[in-house]
């Protein structure tokens, strides 16, 4: 669920503000339960099915190719938001991203079939968003995140190889993290992460796209080769950050 916020300078009144968050709220709940089930617990599922007819190996995700498309759809909606931003000049872009991250391990190219795809689809997502001054901010919805799956699991198989279990439980989490890491921090962004408090999260939100410079470069260089150029934003007072 993704909700723009444009820094355009307008001053909105309560009542505005109040439909907004109302708004907000319906589209969160419209989204709820319509997670995919675990890979981990599908892989369970799947050992149990196939023990004792001689399959051997690592159980697959009997949903990896329908969770890969989830994941590039994912990536391909917020491509084509930034897209639309881009034609918005002149000033900085923020989406607030209401998300539990990409559950599709892109880190494993050997047991994941379609890991550099939604690696690459994730990747066209934050050139899109850099090319039109466009920001993601990620919010986490499940707050401190704990492992509810857990509970699902009725037993381990007896092959401590297959790194099926709890250890299994906390990586499939760090996955779905990291790609809300990514999408934030690729774009100047942030992510929050394990948290119950959001408002300081909406605070530095707003405090981040209240007071910003948008520049601009021209190269001196005449060859136009396509090749890109290294640049570098220093700020000479002290105990500055800048993030660009």
């Amino acid at each position: 669920v993704a909700a723009i916020v444009q820094t355009s300078g307008a001053k909105s009144t309560s009542q505005e503000f109040t439909g907004s968050r109302q708004r907000l709220l319906r589209a969160v709940n419209n989204f709820m339960g319509q997670k995919e089930r675990s890979a981990t617990l599908e892989r369970i599922d799947e050992y149990y099915r196939t023990l004792g007819t001689g399959v051997t190996g690592r159980p697959r995700d009997p949903n990896d190719a329908y969770r890969a498309y989830r994941a590039r759809t994912t990536y391909s909606v917020l491509q084509s938001l930034a897209n639309y931003m881009g034609g918005m000049r002149g000033r900085r872009k923020a989406v607030v991203l209401f998300s539990e991250g990409v559950d599709y391990d892109v880190y494993d190219t050997f047991a994941n079939s379609y890991a550099t795809d939604v690696l690459q689809y994730s990747q066209d997502a934050i050139a899109a968003a850099t090319r039109a001054n466009v920001v993601f901010y990620a919010i986490d919805p499940r707050g401190l995140a704990g492992f509810e799956d857990a509970a699902e699991i009725g037993s381990l198989p007896n092959d401590p190889s297959l790194n099926l279990g709890v250890g299994s439980l906390q990586r499939e989490l760090q996955i779905q993290q990291d790609s809300l890491r990514m999408l934030a921090g690729e774009t100047g962004g942030f992510a929050a992460l394990n948290s119950n408090d959001f408002s300081k999260s909406f605070a530095r939100i707003i405090q981040d796209n209240s007071s910003y410079y948008v520049l601009g470069y021209y190269s001196d260089d005449s060859k136009r080769d396509g090749r890109f150029r290294n640049l570098t934003v220093k700020v000479k007072q002290p105990g500055l950050e800048v993030r660009a």
